[in-house]
């Protein structure tokens, strides 16, 4: 048995963990959004779940051809019905001085890691120094994943005997036009850079300038962003607000002109990350969830909580975010099924269906929650956590805990 696999011995190991990363960490969660433990607990749930309903007895992400796994069928290796999930799984952890992140789930990571950096390789020999010939969001994405598993991302695979570095091939260097997507395109460019504190070159094809202003060029005049029409969308609000989030309080002014007021105005990150909240507020539901396209669902819940927590807004706390006494957690709750796993949309007033894409949003939501809740970074900020001195304390309570409750495992 592995932890993790059965949730009583895993949920055991999980409280111990956190009780004791509570006494590092003195972040108090707040009342209606229930103790880290229980965040831990539903993680740990969702991860069950997703296993489950993929068929894999004991692990997920090592299992057999999971790397190669979409709800149609074989496909390429990283693909978004694969890498959501593990990017959770990675961020359920606390980082270590050396950049390490310590898995309160192990379930393979290592082995996806490694798996990823065979597919770089492969795929850059196949398409000539790309990942993909037609999407710029699949570096940015392969890049956030590695680096949520404790890998390099400036060093993922190889090509041409040389080191692939995904963050400048998702970003500043990007041999596709980073704007090809849109506004994807750009917020995951910035996700994906400043996700570490990584050195950038003084000649780049895409600046910090050019990115930010591209976006903030794009956000409505009532704040809020949209790929299409003129309402703010909350999922395209929330992930702007993420990018944002990562630089939010650089003193930086930015000059521009919003396509959509066509006036020009200067404007902070951190002023346009406000407009973004108080944005997100408006668009809240009555029952504290969120709607896309005009449909309440999970999706929606999960990424405005992953923006929230980004910002280090307890959305279970803050006055904006409650609409009769219902908070977006709340919201995302009500998606829940009794396995643990998620529905897109709920059925006749309740979740029913289960949904891959709506389990992985919300786990991953979950973990942004978690982090906040447990005074971690961020999810998408993946420097390192914990101090030197307390890494090797940490480190070693994992390992004995994970050895008193799994005793075939020798991992650190």
């Amino acid at each position: 048995m592995r932890l993790g696999h059965k949730a009583k011995a895993g949920c055991a190991f999980l409280c111990a963990a956190l009780l004791f990363f509570s006494l590092l960490f003195p972040a108090f969660a707040s009342e209606r959004g229930g103790s880290a433990d229980l965040l831990a607990q539903e993680i740990a749930a969702a991860f069950d779940a997703r296993r489950e309903h993929s068929g894999r007895a004991k692990t997920l992400l090592d299992s057999e051809g999971f790397l190669a796994e979409t709800p149609d069928g074989p496909a390429a290796q990283s693909s978004t019905f694969t890498d959501w999930i593990a990017l959770a799984m990675g961020r359920f952890s606390v980082v270590n001085s050396a950049g390490v992140p310590l898995f309160y789930y192990p379930d393979g990571q290592d082995a996806y890691r490694r798996g990823l950096e065979v597919y770089v390789t492969q795929t850059y020999a196949q398409n000539g120094g790309l990942l993909s010939k037609s999407k710029v969001t699949e570096p940015q994405r392969c890049a956030l994943v590695f680096a949520a598993l404790g890998g390099d991302p400036t060093r993922c695979g190889a090509f041409a005997g040389e080191p692939v570095d995904l963050i400048a091939d998702g970003s500043y260097n990007s041999k596709l036009d980073v704007t090809r997507q849109g506004l994807m395109g750009v917020i995951f460019a910035l996700i994906a850079k400043n996700a570490r504190d990584v050195k950038t070159p003084q000649a780049v094809k895409y600046s910090d300038l050019f990115l930010y202003t591209y976006l903030l060029e794009r956000e409505l005049p009532a704040g809020g962003w949209t790929l299409s029409g003129d309402k703010a969308d909350p999922d395209v609000t929330a992930m702007a607000l993420c990018a944002l989030a990562l630089r939010r309080n650089e003193p930086t002014v930015y000059t521009v002109k919003r396509a959509a007021a066509g006036e020009t105005e200067k404007t902070t990150l951190g002023e346009a990350a406000d407009r973004a909240l108080d944005a997100l507020s408006r668009l809240q539901r009555p029952d504290g969830g969120y709607a896309s396209g005009g449909t309440p669902n999970c999706e929606s819940c999960a990424q405005v909580l992953t923006a929230l927590s980004m910002c280090g807004v307890d959305a279970a706390a803050d006055s904006r975010f409650f609409k009769n006494g219902n908070s977006v957690l709340d919201a995302l709750r009500t998606f829940r099924l009794a396995d643990g796993g998620f529905a897109h949309v709920r059925q006749n007033g309740r979740a029913q269906t289960y949904n891959v894409m709506a389990t992985d949003q919300a786990a991953y939501a979950l973990v942004a929650y978690w982090r906040l809740q447990s005074g971690q970074r961020g999810l998408y900020d993946m420097r390192p956590d914990l101090p030197a001195p307390l890494t090797a304390l940490l480190q070693r309570l994992v390992r004995r805990l994970v050895q008193a409750l799994s005793p075939g495992f020798t991992g650190t």
